[in-house]
């Protein structure tokens, strides 16, 4: 039943030609984080926006002679409220924490990549990308140690919006474990951040610009493989950080101050995926 059910999935193509289809639900958990430093007054915060998310993935994948050229496209389709936390230090002691609920708005990713073959079971790859993300944080609680009070906050308070443009470089391997195929990917990410922290209540906003670099690993294992359908599950840890300047506005575009600031995105996945052989 499960296998003529596949079969009537696609309704054009045929086996054995170069093209794949493929569809996922993929879960992902992911972090973005930033910590920045007035070295003059000794003051110090790290802001922390964390998702998890449900995202619906597309892709298509042509075979050349030599390698093959695949396309992707992800967006988020439903979210679990997080807890973002501000923490702010004096000369290393805490002065003030906070916690707020944190409301995914927006999750998009945009890949393309070429697999070029090196021997049977290896190959390398290389994929441009570009990512976004927008987070709110809402219905703050903030404590100050500095004067002892508490303090909550209801609405909006923070908007965080971020942008990853950058390539991937990896090497994939495959292999056969007791039957089941599966193949294990690694490599090195570079990609330039484009980020801006609105402070909705504090009138001024951030922004920073600059390049940033890290890892990812994936592993994939097919589940099921009938004629020119398959069925696979996988997951993914990716982490990029590095240091950017982080300009400070006022509500009206004015820049006032530079900070040093450090950022790092985490992003966990675990998906499962259909796709159809053309």
């Amino acid at each position: 039943m499960l296998k003529n059910l596949l079969l009537l999935i696609p309704l054009l193509g045929g086996v054995g030609l170069a093209d794949t289809y493929s569809v996922s639900t993929k879960w992902l958990e992911s972090t973005l984080k930033y910590n920045v430093k007035d070295p003059n007054r000794q003051l110090e915060a790290e802001l922390e926006f964390p998702a998890e998310a449900v995202a619906i993935a597309l892709g298509y994948t042509h075979d050349f002679q030599v390698g093959s050229l695949s396309f992707s496209v992800e967006h988020s389709i439903y979210s679990n409220d997080r807890t973002g936390k501000d923490t702010d230090w004096h000369q290393g002691e805490t002065t003030v924490y906070s916690e707020s609920n944190t409301e995914l708005d927006k999750y998009f990713n945009l890949g393309v990549a070429y697999d070029y073959p090196l021997l049977d079971s290896t190959a390398i790859g290389i994929e441009l990308f570009h990512e976004e993300w927008k987070m709110t944080w809402s219905d703050t609680k903030q404590t100050s140690y500095y004067n002892n009070q508490y303090v909550e906050v209801s609405g909006s308070t923070v908007t965080y919006q971020q942008k990853l443009d950058g390539v991937r470089f990896y090497l994939g391997y495959e292999n056969d474990f007791s039957g089941i195929p599966w193949r294990l990917s690694a490599g090195y990410d570079i990609a330039y951040i484009d980020s801006k922290d609105q402070h909705l209540l504090r009138s001024f906003y951030t922004s920073s610009q600059d390049w940033i670099d890290g890892y990812h690993v994936d592993l994939t294992i097919e589940l099921f493989h009938y004629n020119s359908s398959l069925i696979t599950m996988g997951g993914s840890y990716r982490k990029v950080e590095g240091d950017a300047d982080m300009d400070f506005h006022h509500d009206n575009g004015e820049k006032y101050m530079t900070l040093p600031a450090n950022y790092e995105t985490i992003v966990k996945t675990f998906e499962f995926q259909y796709s159809y052989r053309f």
